[in-house]
């Protein structure tokens, strides 16, 4: 048993890990001199180190071979010829291993709170790592590789040219300032140090402030993928490198900007509207809240009336500020709390646009309810612990229990406006540079300043979703390179596009997706629709409404009547003379 959890340096615990670490293979495979230099790490795991000290520990090693032969395991020449040998070390470095060790915490964290609930037969409890048992994840090793070299090659592409922009804006300089109190900045000490970059670990001779403006100015990635049916987490990449940077950034809570649209239109959709519903694309600027004016992302698009479902496919911010008002907050409520989203934004009008913080993993299980008919599940991250002799302790059911979030309608029209943002609007990309072909909807989103990426894409078999973005909300990019578009879509559109090359991943995720269209989801009818400047008056007029510097004072809490589709809504004629009357519904 102590065999199994004692130290050997390099947060390895246990003798399999550590023959995993230093010889590539499990214990059972070790040769007798590769379990030497094992035992000979015992007494001292740093100084006995093979990688770091290859002369002392084999030393060491062979004077546990020595010992040995006293004591009859082994005879002379036995002992001579392995003495010879070299290390031969295979090692595992951190970096191959690190590729689990978000993940890895999130489980042991579960496993210890799934064994509190269990004892052994005489009454004791267990010990995860001295009683020597298993856990076996829902981790696919393969789709995990993907995901890290995903965020690997993205980092590394756009690293670069956000340090161009950081100098260009003299960056460093604003950062330094208020820093010079701290001793160890004043002696600013060079040496060797190990750094974390896109490429795994370096070691190099660098200041101590270079140090910490090369970690302030660095950008990370998180990249989480789940079965939405079964709930089983099948990737997890918490950042750059879980040793150097162990803040799972999967877990973070930071603004989700656009991607909350899909959740917010799911309750306008709840409250009554439809995807032909039309929705206000006009500026306005509203007083009671500090002159609060949102606006577009591309400007050129504003004016006018805009489809519900265009105004989703292209994440356009009035027309969804619109939607929000109208909807209002108690349906919002229920939908974000069904989904399992942070309810404490609700009721600020900011939300419509993103002001919402919630993590990547909040987010993909509220996306998989657009792929499973609307219903979401909890994520899996444990499928059995056993014992060192094989006996079942625990078993995670077959299916994760479902809870229905939103109608199956209502699921329905939202995954055929997201299949739309990829094959018309913000997510074309993943088709047109990507090359993804599976039948897939996503979304992108960008927060204030740049300063968060997102994209999260959601089919049957599969949600993947990614973040990239600094630690620091004022470490980001300006402009284009900085939107969800660029620097986080890439991520999952490398994921999926590697997971169609794969047969075998192929096979285990790919699902058809054409369920929603056995719904009657009507998105035929125009994206646009313009207003005159005298039906616009005339609407004010009506609405009580005051367009520009006046804006509307809209009730925070309860829904306005939903706006008409086109063909319900009345002609200019129509309502100066009153000749028809108005249709309720």
């Amino acid at each position: 048993l102590y065999f199994n959890s004692v130290p050997f340096g390099e947060n390895v615990y246990g003798v399999e890990a550590a023959s995993r670490r230093f010889f590539g293979k499990p214990a059972s495979r070790l040769q007798v001199q590769e379990a030497a230099v094992l035992v000979g790490m015992l007494k001292a795991n740093t100084g006995f180190n093979p990688r770091l000290h290859p002369e002392a520990s084999r030393g060491r090693r062979n004077t546990v071979l020595a010992l040995m032969h006293e004591h009859g395991h082994l005879d002379t020449s036995e002992r001579d010829s392995l003495q010879d040998l070299p290390l031969d070390l295979h090692y595992q470095g951190v970096d191959a291993l690190d590729l689990y060790g978000y993940f890895v915490d999130r489980v042991s964290g579960q496993a210890r709170d799934i064994l509190a609930e269990l004892t052994k037969p005489d009454g004791s409890a267990w010990d995860l790592r001295k009683d020597g048992l298993r856990v076996h994840t829902t981790l696919d090793t393969e789709l995990q590789h993907l995901a890290a070299e995903a965020a690997r090659e993205q980092l590394k592409a756009m690293q670069p040219r956000l340090d161009r922009q950081l100098a260009a804006r003299k960056a460093r300089r604003d950062w330094e300032r208020g820093r010079k109190a701290d001793e160890r900045w004043k002696a600013d000490v060079h040496g060797p140090r190990e750094l974390v970059t896109e490429d795994g670990l370096r070691v190099d001779s660098i200041s101590y402030r270079d140090s910490l403006w090369h970690y302030h100015r660095m950008l990370h990635a998180a990249v989480y993928a789940m079965e939405p049916g079964s709930g089983r987490v099948r990737a997890w990449v918490g950042g750059r490198h879980h040793r150097y940077l162990p803040y799972d950034l999967v877990r973070a809570e930071r603004p989700v900007a656009s991607t909350v649209k899909p959740l917010l239109y799911s309750a306008a959709l709840e409250g009554g509207m439809d995807p032909c519903t039309y929705l206000d694309n006009r500026p306005r600027v509203y007083p009671e809240l500090d002159d609060w004016a949102p606006a577009n992302f591309d400007h050129d698009t504003t004016g006018g009336e805009v489809a519900l479902w265009y105004a989703l496919a292209r994440s356009m911010n009035l027309p969804t500020v619109d939607l929000y008002f109208r909807t209002g907050t108690d349906t919002i409520r229920d939908v974000f709390e069904a989904l399992g989203m942070p309810l404490d934004r609700v009721g600020k009008p900011a939300m419509s646009l993103g002001a919402v913080d919630a993590s990547l993993e909040r987010l993909v299980r509220a996306y998989g309810a657009f792929a499973m008919r609307g219903q979401v599940v909890e994520p899996v991250l444990i499928e059995r612990i056993t014992t060192a002799e094989g006996g079942e302790l625990f078993k995670a059911p077959a299916k994760s229990k479902a809870r229905r979030a939103i109608t199956e309608p209502t699921a329905a029209a939202v995954a055929l406006m997201l299949q739309r943002a990829v094959n018309e609007g913000t997510g074309t990309a993943l088709r047109s540079k990507h090359g993804v072909r599976m039948t897939v909807g996503g979304k992108t989103g960008t927060s204030q300043d740049y300063a968060d990426a997102w994209f999260v894409a959601t089919q049957p078999g599969l949600v993947v979703g990614t973040w990239v973005g600094a630690m620091d909300p004022g470490v980001h990019f300006q402009g284009g390179d900085g939107t969800g578009s660029r620097l986080a879509l890439p991520v999952v559109g490398s994921v999926l596009r590697g997971l169609e090359r794969s047969a075998e991943l192929r096979k285990r995720y790919l699902r058809p997706f054409d369920w929603p269209e056995a719904f009657d989801v009507d998105m035929d009818c125009d994206p646009r629709r313009q207003t005159s400047g005298l039906e616009e008056l005339l609407e004010d007029l009506f609405d009580g409404r005051e367009h520009g510097r006046h804006g509307p004072k809209p009730d925070y809490t309860k829904p306005e009547e939903p706006l008409r589709p086109k063909e319900d809504k009345p002609g200019l004629f129509e309502r100066l003379f009153g000749k028809k009357k108005r249709k309720e519904g």
